[in-house]
């Protein structure tokens, strides 16, 4: 490697990821900032429909992660940003890394200004807002600076400190709950169920790591197991929650409600009154979540520039990022700007998460059939 840190060959990238840690890696970072206005969302758009659009999301989302995980398994030592120039030639590549890169940015600054406004809203009224969000940026661009090894390790420590209290406090909140709420199902019609389901693939594509990790796993040939595993693990945990909300509250309430999931965790009650303010509790897991989700969103942007650049050092790049994403988080002029932004961003970029992954899997099968790639005749994944 050159003093500049440009690399001078290809070298085989560290094998250090497990198969949990890859689980773990796709669900804590899924799981974010997001979990507490999905209910409402949901049910804006499909009605009392908003807990199957939330599961058919996920299934979306599996499918885009299955796409990452065939290519992480016929391309063991190149990630996703590499396989762009080698598939598609060094300038589409280098552009389509850009404008991941691009998104996942934009993706962070707004999880950071969510996670702000919540945070002042309900918990620090007299903290400012700037302060709140520059504080969990730091944090997340402090991990960030780590290599790939602690990155799953973070990742797989927090996980069972996030969904197991978060699925206790759903089982608890259930008691009080009216599952007349969730009737019908399907909600009133297949255009809103359509539009909920697509809004709520937009909303979990922080699963895109995977292809920023995958030439990192120890068990390439396995990587689709536990890859899907962590995405439905994330998608149940949102289902549930959707769920939940909305046989608790019913549908009018819930769309009344800024932060439904927020809410049906100050309703959660254990017998006794052993614990009073279960809404402290999930407030602590949430953070939690979002500062996992965060450090993907922030670690796919560093070694994304860094590949686009041809680089193989990212770390340089935790702390330039930093006031680029902190200047995007305070745009939004408030928090109903924020939300709008938010779907729109999430929306536009699908095809950069779910479509590219796509082309790029029929790109290298087309190679492996045609023989270019030395695996001439090979059909399938």
């Amino acid at each position: 490697m050159t003093p500049a840190g440009r690399a001078e060959g290809p070298a085989r990238p560290l094998k250090v990821i497990t198969d949990v840690q890859v689980a773990a890696i796709l669900a804590s970072s899924i799981i974010g900032v997001g979990i507490l206005t999905l209910p409402r969302v949901t049910t804006e758009r499909a009605d009392t429909g908003g807990p199957l659009a939330t599961a058919l999301g996920s299934l979306l989302t599996m499918g885009a992660t299955a796409l990452l995980a065939l290519l992480g398994r016929r391309h063991p030592d190149e990630n996703v940003f590499q396989l762009g120039e080698t598939l598609f030639g060094r300038a589409v590549g280098k552009a389509m890394a850009l404008l991941v890169v691009a998104f996942f940015i934009e993706l962070t600054a707004l999880a950071s200004r969510e996670f702000g406004e919540v945070v002042v809203t309900d918990v620090l009224p007299r903290t400012p807002l700037e302060v709140t969000i520059l504080a969990m940026l730091l944090l997340a661009a402090s991990a960030a600076r780590n290599d790939v090894a602690v990155f799953g390790r973070i990742h797989e420590f927090y996980l069972p400190f996030i969904v197991f209290p978060a699925l206790a406090i759903v089982a608890l909140a259930l008691k009080t709950a009216r599952l007349i709420n969730l009737e019908p199902f399907w909600g009133q019609g297949a255009a809103g169920l359509a539009r909920a389901t697509v809004l709520v693939a937009a909303l979990l594509q922080t699963f895109f790591v995977l292809g920023t990790v995958a030439n990192h796993t120890l068990h390439p040939e396995r990587l689709l197991r536990p890859a899907l595993l962590g995405t439905a693990l994330a998608g149940f945990v949102y289902t549930a929650a959707a769920a939940t909300a909305l046989a608790l509250f019913g549908r009018g309430e819930v769309v009344g409600l800024l932060w439904p999931t927020l809410e049906m965790a100050k309703a959660a009650t254990v017998p006794g009154g052993i614990i009073e303010r279960f809404d402290a509790l999930f407030l602590t897991v949430w953070v939690t979540a979002v500062f996992t989700s965060l450090y993907s969103t922030y670690f796919v942007s560093a070694t994304g520039l860094a590949q686009a650049l041809g680089l193989r050092e990212h770390k340089p790049f935790a702390l330039l990022l930093l006031p680029v994403v902190y200047l995007l988080a305070l745009l939004p002029g408030d928090i109903q700007t924020l939300y709008q932004t938010i779907f729109r961003v999430a929306e536009a970029s699908l095809p950069l998460t779910f479509l590219w992954p796509g082309a790029l899997l029929v790109r290298s099968l087309l190679a492996a059939y045609r023989g270019t790639d030395g695996r001439r005749g090979e059909r399938w994944p």
